[in-house]
């Protein structure tokens, strides 16, 4: 919208030169603000001229030309100037004059006709010839479209370019008054049921009178039509955006929604062709966030894995409200947290690897290919559902995954028992679109801030790991749900001793299940349709009420965060209690992509005490 503010400026600069109702200009109509050097030629005269279509000029006939306009690139005088305009370009000019190149300056120049040219509506060209000293260009505007031409050197052909930098004004009385561009980035939208929406449009005046009041009208595609009228104020070339509010639909369905300009200043629209936009609205019985299933294998015997998850959190980026990190503890060997059922998930491996390995990642079950940026080493085909933590692009994928509609939504609640140490787990969901195959639900109990002396590539005291796989509340490969007509479940666990629930978490999703007989194509047929995360117990972090903590914590200029003296592990939460990251027990954590803002450090030291430290990046 820059360029747009700054054809408002410029027009009302214009009008204080003394632009009223009836003038307009021919020529290049984008009067923008940046131009580059084009035809560059030393001691040798320079033609440039811009083409002006008949069909431009037809709503201008009987109008006069009045005055040319060029710009002059840089504050180098040109030695001769000599602006004109003709029919034709090598023929004889309509209008030609010598300019005192004195009076030159940097930036726009206007030159008044001796005589008006009267537009019969025969295309036009406005023109220039100039001389450098040493070297002398043309002034091409960017971007611009306008049909131009020039000549580098008085011996030299015309050649065709695009927007050389001049423009004509031309006087009436009966010039064109009120047309307008509509135009709108949105093609499609998707919108909730009977909850208001709006659709924004960019409206530019093309026409001479200034435009105070737009009458449009939205067919809504189920034979409903609304009209609104709305205050403006556009001057000529000037670019404004309407809102077309408060808009409702009360049935599902996909809608073909029409808006119109019918009216400017309560008078016809000289052009109805370019008033009209169409967008397609997609109403949904629900809209919810996409949120992104991160698993990861790793494990205590695997040297790179410490490596492996810091890379994984980097790559979520502090986005662990649309990121849901699972950790399942096999394929390099297992260790002390694997469960029966993790093993199983291996089988995700075997659709194109030879062999297992770790750190390694599946992102919503998906199968990924080497140009999304899926790299192993170990792959034995062109693509795999699983990827290398190391080798891939991790956080390009994320944002491809992210950048999904999402096809589902899934309530998820928790209940925690003091007394019989029962977490009851309840989730509710539904398709956002009809979806085939055999959707299945799979709810895990997850846990976070496992510490473990023994993790191999690490050499820094205890190791923390997150986002544990505890438990399987569902079946391995999911229960059966009907997501088209929407479904309830409620699962019962029976918390363990050795699981501490002020660390735990429930992560639910649902997703498809293969019924593929060729196990190579089942295994990468298993995508995730939505995924939803809930803390057992919330984490209380109040940003305005903390307590003194023993603990040091530096943020430096380059976004790294240093914790002084020795703690066991740590979570960092943003102002609304989301966690964004996790620390593991490192002196240093890099928070430079976490955006700007309040922060709480919520640390655990080595003897259990827990302290919550504000911090500001």
């Amino acid at each position: 919208m820059n360029f747009y503010r700054f054809l408002l400026a410029f027009a009302a600069v214009l009008t204080t030169l003394g632009v009223d109702a009836r003038q307009m200009y021919i020529g290049n109509l984008k009067f923008e603000d940046k131009f580059r050097q084009t035809g560059t030629t030393s001691n040798d005269t320079v033609g440039a001229a811009v083409f002006v279509s008949a069909q431009d000029l037809q709503d201008k006939v009987g109008a006069e030309l009045t005055s040319v306009s060029m710009y002059q690139i840089g504050a180098v005088q040109p030695k001769y100037l000599r602006l004109f305009v003709a029919s034709a370009l090598d023929s004889v000019f309509l209008f030609d004059k010598e300019i005192d190149v004195t009076t030159i300056v940097e930036g726009w120049n206007r030159v008044e006709l001796d005589e008006p040219i009267l537009l019969t509506g025969d295309s036009l060209y406005i023109g220039y010839y100039l001389l450098g000293g040493k070297t002398i260009s043309q002034a091409v505007a960017n971007n611009s479209s306008v049909q131009s031409y020039i000549r580098k050197g008085s011996a030299a052909n015309w050649t065709s370019t695009k927007g050389i930098a001049v423009y004509g004004t031309v006087e009436g009385d009966m010039l064109p008054a009120h047309d307008v561009v509509l135009t709108s980035g949105v093609n499609s939208i998707d919108v909730e049921m009977s909850k208001a929406f709006n659709v924004a449009f960019c409206v530019e005046n093309v026409a001479a009178d200034t435009i105070r009041t737009i009458e449009m009208e939205c067919d809504l595609g189920n034979g409903e039509k609304e009209v609104r009228v709305m205050d403006v104020e556009i001057p000529y070339l000037g670019v404004d955006s309407i809102v077309f509010d408060n808009l409702k639909f009360d049935e599902i369905g996909l809608y073909d929604v029409k808006f119109v300009v019918t009216k400017l200043n309560g008078e016809a629209d000289l052009k109805p062709e370019n008033n009209e936009q169409r967008v397609a609205v997609n109403v949904l019985e629900r809209i919810v966030a996409r949120k992104v299933l991160l698993e990861v294998f790793s494990t205590e015997n695997c040297t790179a894995c410490p490596k492996g998850h810091d890379i994984v959190e980097a790559s979520i980026d502090g986005r662990h409200d649309q990121v849901i990190e699972v950790g399942h503890h096999v394929a390099f060997y297992t260790d002390q947290w694997t469960l029966p059922a993790d093993t199983i998930y291996m089988n995700f491996y075997y659709s194109a690897i030879v062999t297992t390995f770790a750190p390694a990642g599946m992102i919503d079950r998906t199968l990924w290919s080497k140009a999304d940026g899926h790299k192993n080493p170990y792959q034995g085909g062109d693509s795999c559902v699983v990827f290398s933590i190391e080798s891939a692009d991790v956080w390009s994928l994320l944002n491809v995954s992210l950048s999904k509609p999402a096809l589902a939504w899934i309530d998820l609640e928790t209940e925690f028992s003091e007394e019989d140490s029962i977490l009851t787990i309840k989730t509710a969901g539904k398709s956002i679109t009809q979806l085939g195959g055999e959707p299945r639900l799979t709810v895990y109990v997850t846990e976070d801030n496992l510490a473990t002396d023994r993790q191999a590539g690490w050499n820094k005291g205890l190791y923390y790991q997150h986002n544990v796989n505890r438990h399987i509340a569902t079946d391995v490969w999911g229960d059966r749900v009907e997501l088209n007509d929407g479904f309830e479940k409620e699962y019962k666990v029976k918390i363990q001793p050795n699981w501490n629930v002020d660390n735990l978490n429930v992560v639910a999703f649902v997703h498809n299940y293969s019924t593929k007989e060729n196990v190579k194509e089942r295994y990468t047929d298993f995508n995730v349709y939505n995924a939803e995360k809930v803390q057992v117990r919330e984490h209380e972090v109040a940003v305005d009420d903390i307590e003194d903590s023993p603990m040091t914590v530096i943020v430096r200029q380059n976004g790294e965060m240093e914790i002084v003296g020795e703690y066991e592990s740590g979570v960092i939460y943003n102002v609304n209690g989301q966690a964004v990251a996790t620390l593991r027990g490192s002196p240093t954590t890099s928070i430079a992509n976490m955006p700007n803002g309040v922060y709480v450090v919520a640390i655990t030291l080595t003897d259990g005490t827990k302290y919550n430290t504000k911090i500001v990046k």
